[in-house]
């Protein structure tokens, strides 16, 4: 599930409406399968064939996973309340009992150290109500987990900023992310752009460059992580 849910139902200007409404969530909820040999129970036997005829509704979901539309919302519009409002409506609309939240990571809509710093402060709030949920058994969502992608990404670039000669320290893995820690420190290097031709928003040179550019080029051999600043490479990140 992409989107914080809550948007479809506030009144937000049309850019920031990334949310699921209630008639899509019912709709895959209401779905509708026929049995076959292939989603039989596994009290079908030889002696008690699937009837083929047979459909049935998709159901309640076991789980989603939120993706924070960063870029569809600005980042002061990403609040604690919207995120605990979202998980709500995952249960209501959807039936599940888990959330699987994936933190934000750097990309081509963090235009300078302000934004990195929210978005480093989005992803606390994100751990924070992971750690302080508390469950009702049999009521509402039960789980909430936490995918660090913006952590795992962050150590990628931070990998590949040392590569391309931007500093020789190590990030102290160790700090606490919400409290100015290593992901922070980096801003000034991993926020350095390269300025190619009718981009908005330019990608950060460790994001995309295999080498790093001089000062009068505005391209760079591309690296394996990023192709655009916006996208990741999933088949080899």
């Amino acid at each position: 599930v992409t989107g914080v849910q809550t948007c479809a139902k506030e009144e937000l200007q049309l850019k920031q409406r990334a949310g699921w409404s209630m008639n899509q969530s019912i709709a895959l909820v209401d779905h509708e399968y026929f049995a076959n040999e292939n989603n039989a129970s596994s009290t079908s036997s030889a002696n008690h064939p699937v009837d083929q005829t047979q459909h049935f509704p998709v159901g309640p979901f076991d789980s989603v996973v939120m993706r924070i539309p960063h870029g569809w919302m600005d980042i002061p519009d990403i609040t604690r309340e919207r995120l605990v409002e979202a998980i709500h409506l995952s249960h209501e609309n959807l039936g599940v009992q888990t959330v699987v939240i994936t933190t934000l990571p750097l990309n081509n809509n963090v235009l300078n150290a302000s934004d990195w710093k929210g978005i480093n402060k989005i992803n606390g709030i994100i751990r924070d109500i992971a750690n302080a949920w508390i469950s009702v058994p049999g009521r509402g969502v039960q789980w909430i987990v936490v995918q660090e992608f913006g952590n795992f990404t962050n150590q990628i670039l931070w990998k590949s900023a040392q590569h391309l000669g931007y500093t020789q320290s190590k990030p102290e893995l160790t700090q606490q992310q919400e409290h100015d820690g290593w992901e922070l420190a980096g801003a000034e290097f991993l926020l350095d752009r390269l300025p190619l031709p009718k981009r908005k928003w330019p990608p950060s040179i460790p994001m995309v460059c295999a080498e790093k550019p001089s000062k009068n080029e505005n391209n760079c051999p591309r690296n394996k992580i990023s192709t655009d600043g916006i996208h990741w490479c999933i088949e080899t990140l």
